[in-house]
């Protein structure tokens, strides 16, 4: 449940703001999040079951991405992931790129797992990140900024930017990604009805 005081605080400086949100806040939006986190940690989903699901993005600042050999800017991203049943009967969120073969495509970007994560898996809270970022329409929620993984140019092979090996040591991507950040926004703005 929404409360329109907690979705548009009365005050501008209001506490229930939080630090990135814009006209609305998402204290319950994060509140709600909380709750279906704690829901697919509960041993009541059927076991082996694998569900794909996905989001899409806008990257504020366009992205040279090379298609053939041409040069064209891209704001339009799509986040892939699929929710597991373990034998437990509790959920989890992984993708592997091989298991989705026809996917692989420079639009596509992946979340980053800690090193010490199982391989192919995403936090809850890179879920919730995608979640959020494709809900953050312009001047209703605010844009968020997040690591992702996208797809390694041939040109930037062995390649490594200034520091990243210090900052981002924790966080990997599956083989053929490299790590990258940016600010994102609502994926409606360029794909409204992402049924693809």
């Amino acid at each position: 449940r929404v409360d329109i005081n907690a979705l548009l605080p009365p005050e501008a400086d209001s506490a229930i703001y939080l630090p990135d949100d814009a006209l609305f806040s998402r204290r319950d939006y994060f509140e709600a999040a909380r709750g279906l986190r704690d829901r697919w940690k509960q041993p009541v989903f059927r076991p082996g079951c694998r569900l794909p699901l996905g989001v899409t993005v806008t990257r504020v600042e366009p992205q040279v991405m090379l298609v053939g050999d041409i040069k064209v800017k891209n704001q339009r991203f799509y986040i892939p992931f699929e929710l597991r049943v373990a034998k437990d009967g509790s959920a989890g969120y992984f993708f592997d790129p091989a298991d989705y073969p026809g996917l692989a495509d420079p639009a596509m970007i992946l979340m980053p797992r800690p090193r010490s994560a199982p391989e192919f898996s995403i936090s809850d809270e890179r879920v919730i990140e995608a979640a959020v970022a494709t809900s953050a329409f312009p001047t209703a929620l605010g844009r968020r900024r997040f690591e992702y993984c996208r797809l390694q140019l041939s040109s930037e092979a062995g390649e490594q930017k200034p520091g990243q090996e210090e900052s981002h040591a924790d966080l990997v991507c599956p083989t053929g990604y490299v790590l990258d950040e940016a600010v994102f926004a609502d994926g409606g703005l360029f794909d409204n009805i992402p049924v693809g």
